[in-house]
């Protein structure tokens, strides 16, 4: 596929151009100049797809199934969705016919999560390789506002302070920026902890933010407009969450979690605006799976639990980009963030505990539970300012009794649904990484126990009142 696709842009580029005059050189040479520029840069896309659908493979021989549809998904994004071989094995895997669906595979050790982030992290540079290469020779044909774009998108992806050296140019490994583009990006960074950075999607939404402190590592970086020791200690608390979220999903995000904490409400509204996020303006964090961030308000009752909330959801996203139903979604952040269930001291998280006593006064009145059916099927923010917190604890509590206090045989059928909806990326949209319809995931549960829903209901209600 790889080779067609090559064919047919060249065949683009080799095609001739309709003149309307022999007057106009100049034109002609734009139309070609264009054309060169989209065979390039699509060489580079086909290139990436190739790569990341190299490592779908071998992350599927492994059995690590989420991150083989992730790359999976990868590939034909990057494609615009024309690279078949990755079209051919998505629907397959979404079939759900193969015997593997029903077989838990063994959880995967740290030494192969540890081969799979290797492999990924350099298909990836790979991949920025090509990019700078490709904003050289952009920059080479005085497309400055497409050599821009590239440099910023490598810059981004990097990460790295902004440094100009003694004739005004930014580095990049062993490449050297145009002085006047380096100019151009240097005067548009934004300022954190003294330094430049790139202003990223996320800047450029909230380009009045103001002071910025930022900690950081490979696992997780911490951007804040508090203070640097809030920084610090949320970045403490968010990478004492990694392993035990790795443990707990039997994977690692091959993306570095950004979490942004902001002071102000209305800083948060108005990034939650720009994001087309709105609706999640009930509460005061949101993890955005478009830009990989998780973004909170400090004004939050318990800062600490919102923080290790929004990472769970981000993190699970690193991992699988299926569609879950808003229950089981809100239920796996409440089990590692909600408030009472962690205790975090010296550097060590102890997670799993039991929802704090004013969380679980929610749960305390039967006739005030959602019906078994509504709350599989609902759309969580829609529920506030009513009932969204009882859904997050009926939640909680629901994702805790089919784990555990409904049996081995509901447990095991529960974790088969869950490993075929993340394996398989029910719901996922390759085009859009906002949009997905958690409908797929839904039904699949439905076919799974519907069977036996009023029976399940019954002894759930058993055990939300042991409860209290």
């Amino acid at each position: 596929m790889a080779l067609s696709l090559v064919f047919w842009l060249l065949a683009v580029l080799s095609a001739p151009l309709t003149l309307t005059s022999p007057s106009e050189p100049s034109r002609q040479e734009d139309a070609k100049l264009t054309n060169q520029w989209c065979v390039e840069r699509d060489l580079v896309l086909v290139d990436a797809a190739q790569r990341h659908y190299d490592t779908a493979l071998w992350c599927w021989k492994v059995g690590l199934r989420p991150q083989a549809t992730s790359e999976v998904l990868y590939s034909l994004a990057v494609s615009d969705g024309r690279f078949k071989p990755a079209k051919s094995v998505l629907a397959k895997m979404r079939a759900l016919e193969s015997e593997d669906w029903k077989k838990e595979p063994p959880r995967p050790s740290p030494t192969l999560l540890r081969d799979h982030a290797k492999r990924v992290a350099k298909a990836k540079e790979q991949d920025l390789r090509d990019h700078l290469k490709l904003a050289q020779w952009a920059a080479g044909k005085k497309l400055d506002e497409e050599a821009r774009a590239v440099y910023e998108r490598v810059l981004q992806r990097e990460g790295a302070p902004l440094e100009l050296d003694a004739e005004g140019c930014l580095r990049i490994g062993k490449s050297v920026v145009r002085a006047d583009t380096s100019k151009a990006i240097h005067d548009a960074a934004v300022v954190i902890n003294g330094r430049r950075y790139i202003r990223d999607e996320f800047f450029r939404a909230l380009p009045d933010v103001g002071s910025v402190f930022e900690a950081g590592s490979d696992a997780l970086r911490v951007r804040s407009t508090i203070s640097a020791e809030n920084a610090e200690h949320l970045h403490a608390l968010g990478l004492a969450l990694v392993p035990l979220l790795e443990q707990e999903l039997g994977g690692r995000p091959t993306e570095r979690m950004e979490l942004f904490v902001l002071a102000r409400r209305a800083d948060y509204e108005k990034y939650l605006n720009s994001a087309g996020l709105a609706r999640f303006g009930f509460g005061g964090g949101v993890a955005d799976r478009k830009t990989y961030t998780a973004v909170v308000c400090a004004q939050a009752a318990d800062l600490d639990a919102l923080v290790l909330h929004e990472l769970t959801h981000l993190f699970q996203y690193g991992i699988t980009r299926a569609i879950m139903p808003d229950w089981y979604g809100e239920g796996l952040a409440e089990t590692f963030g909600g408030q009472g269930t962690f205790r975090f001291s010296g550097g060590a998280l102890e997670v799993g505990g039991m929802l704090g006593p004013e969380r679980r006064t929610l749960l305390a009145s039967p006739e005030r539970l959602m019906p078994l059916g509504e709350l599989l099927s609902a759309d969580a923010p829609a529920l506030f300012p009513e009932r969204g917190w009882l859904f997050y604890a009926q939640s909680w509590a629901f994702l805790r009794f089919l784990r555990g206090e409904a049996g081995p045989d509901v447990a095991e059928r529960f974790r088969r649904w869950e490993r075929t909806c993340t394996g398989a990326a029910l719901g996922a949209d390759a085009a859009d990484l906002r949009a997905g319809d958690p409908s797929a995931a839904r039904a699949l549960f439905d076919a799974t126990f519907s069977a036996e829903l009023a029976t399940l209901e019954a002894r759930f209600r058993e055990y939300v009142a042991s409860l209290n």
